[in-house]
């Protein structure tokens, strides 16, 4: 297997007043991107996530694999960088459809905007 070309980036992580963010990969496509999420650095948001915790019921912190485009998430549970890293180079089209092709299993409904 080739291995992708396209370095992910990591998001330093930041502390505020609310908690931590950051800590998450990403791949910068233009205008849209790729973020992976372990939840081992980084990555919460207390004031936020607890607000959403309380709306959605989900205290699920899983490793996560995120689209994002026209301001919205497309979250899928688990690390799918590998099949993102493939259709990277494509453009946002195929990596929509790695999106729907896993969601039916690995879908995050609960905290995709889509």
């Amino acid at each position: 297997m080739k291995k992708a070309y396209y370095l992910w980036d990591k998001i330093p992580v930041e502390l505020t007043p609310f908690g931590s963010s950051g800590g998450n990969l990403v791949l910068d496509g233009k205008g849209w991107r790729i973020s992976y999420q372990d939840f081992e650095e980084g990555g919460r948001i207390l004031v936020l996530e607890d607000i959403a915790e309380k709306v959605t019921g989900d205290t699920r912190r899983d490793v996560e694999t995120a689209l994002y485009y026209d301001e919205h998430w497309f979250i899928l549970w688990g690390d799918h960088r590998k099949e993102y890293e493939k259709a990277f180079p494509k453009g946002l089209k195929a990596c929509i459809a790695v999106y729907k092709k896993l969601k039916p299993k690995y879908g995050c409904e609960k905290w995709s905007t889509e």
